[in-house]
């Protein structure tokens, strides 16, 4: 017995080190959640334009074109709670913060990042954002080793946003590997919802930003990004009807709030997206601009 329980020890401790090796690693490779989570530590009192969201702002929205100190805290597929989570983490440090931007696509109301395919994200706000350790079970194990090679043995960096949080690098182009066709349609499947469960929670959390915004005298701008007809055709008219419902709503009962909806805006082509839904480098531009405008529009 005591030479199986020696054998067995002697076997499982190279396991057991490197697990222990990687739960030690991981938080301290420097990624994007981390550069925004340490830009805002901090820049927060300089900022005068916060950009929150997912993939549409973090893709779309560049705050070099912006005349005012912008930055943008956007993640892919981050949803509201996780909006909500960075404002009111740094709500105290915003001296100057005079608008919040944030996309209101046409999956916001009715998604959680929790129960979606990329809910292994969770993670990297508990690690870098709320300083948690790391839940084994909630890791990406696979993308975890591969980030912890890149940066210790290989030394390349795991940060793919420029200075101001904007992701210069990977969308330049058109995705050259599948059509807008095929491109669009597989968006809207996977941004249409069975039911409507999670509507009042979403929006419950968006009100708690806009409350917050509206004590602290910040305007908010939603918009809806814009998309190719290849994904606005698939997309559900009851689901859309609810969302754009919801917004106006909101509008209404909120004076610090302003809405535009950019899904089919004409100024866009296919020149400006690098899929069906999400603008390329110079859509970013084109986009960056145009809500740019509007916060000028809406600033004293």
């Amino acid at each position: 017995m005591k030479k199986f329980i020696l054998n067995f020890l002697l076997f499982s401790f190279p396991i057991i080190f490197l697990f222990l090796l990687f739960i030690l690693l991981l938080p301290t490779v420097p990624n994007d959640y981390s550069y925004k989570n340490n830009y805002l530590i901090k820049n927060a009192e300089k900022i005068e334009v916060l950009i929150l969201g997912s993939s549409h702002s973090y893709y779309g929205i560049n705050p070099s074109y912006f005349s005012f100190n912008a930055f943008n805290s956007a993640h892919v597929s981050q949803d509201l709670k996780y909006d909500l989570l960075i404002f009111n983490k740094f709500k105290n440090h915003l001296k100057n913060l005079n608008f919040v931007i944030l996309p209101i696509s046409y999956f916001t109301f009715f998604s959680l990042l929790e129960e979606s395919i990329e809910n292994w994200r969770t993670q990297y706000y508990n690690i870098y954002y709320l300083n948690k350790f790391v839940e084994i079970d909630k890791i990406n194990i696979k993308g975890s080793i591969k980030s912890i090679i890149k940066y210790y043995i290989l030394h390349k960096s795991n940060i793919n946003v420029n200075q101001l949080g904007f992701n210069s690098r990977d969308m330049k182009k058109q995705n050259i590997t599948k059509s807008f066709e095929i491109t669009g349609k597989e968006a809207a499947l996977r941004h249409t919802k069975d039911n409507f469960n999670n509507l009042i929670l979403n929006k419950e959390r968006l009100e708690q930003l806009l409350n917050h915004c509206i004590y602290s005298n910040i305007k908010v701008i939603l918009f809806t990004p814009p998309a190719l007809d290849f994904y606005t055709k698939n997309l559900n008219l009851h689901q859309l009807e609810i969302a754009e419902k919801t917004l106006r709503e909101i509008t209404k009962s909120y004076k610090n709030v302003s809405y535009y909806n950019l899904l089919n805006d004409k100024r866009f082509d296919k020149q400006d997206f690098y899929d069906a839904d999400h603008v390329n480098y110079f859509g970013a531009k084109k986009l960056s601009n145009i809500l740019n405008e509007i916060v000028h529009s809406n600033s004293p």
